[in-house]
């Protein structure tokens, strides 16, 4: 579909800087990316919310 390379050409500009500055100032985004990469629930997700191989 057509629509999704429409906004990926138009939101990348503001998206991929946003994201790395999110990445070096705030530790949420760093915790989430740090949890994807181990695969596994990011710390501020509850456990009664992270399925049952994610959590800590």
């Amino acid at each position: 579909m057509h629509v999704k390379r429409m906004l990926g050409e138009h939101y990348w500009p503001i998206d991929y800087p946003t994201m790395f500055w999110g990445l070096q100032h705030s530790p949420e985004p760093r915790e989430g990316m740090r949890a994807f990469m181990d695969k596994r629930a990011p710390a501020w997700i509850p456990d009664e919310f992270a399925s049952r191989d994610d959590r800590r």
